[in-house]
């Protein structure tokens, strides 16, 4: 009588997934991480969302250590940045950097992403 063996399930998976790793492309024609992501975000079109978010993560370093503990971005949308403020004195006197304050913004985004910013 002939016996037949079945696989037992966990050499199915590996079978499985050594097929799926081999149909992977070879390493000569991988891209970078980065490149491929770019590429992606371009594809999808949110490549200038993602520059203008870049305006908040910036933030701190363009403003600086004093301003920062008065300050928070909140977010950015169509262009402007919108900008907690600790008090009416600090909104004030903000109010007056506040170009300044932009064109360092887009200096280090390396785009015009923020187009005017509102302290709140």
């Amino acid at each position: 009588m002939s016996f037949q063996q079945k696989k037992p399930q966990s050499q199915k998976r590996l079978t499985g997934y050594l097929k799926w790793v081999s149909e992977l492309p070879h390493r000569r024609d991988s891209i970078p991480l980065g490149l491929a992501i770019d590429d992606l975000t371009n594809k999808l079109g949110c490549q200038k969302i993602i520059k203008s978010q870049r305006a908040i993560i910036v933030w701190e370093q363009v403003v600086g250590k004093e301003i920062i503990k008065v300050t928070s971005p909140i977010s950015i949308s169509n262009g402007i940045l919108r900008v907690k403020v600790k008090n009416a004195v600090w909104r004030n006197e903000l109010s007056y950097d506040k170009e300044v304050i932009r064109r360092k913004l887009n200096d280090a985004v390396g785009e015009p992403v923020v187009a005017d910013i509102r302290f709140e």
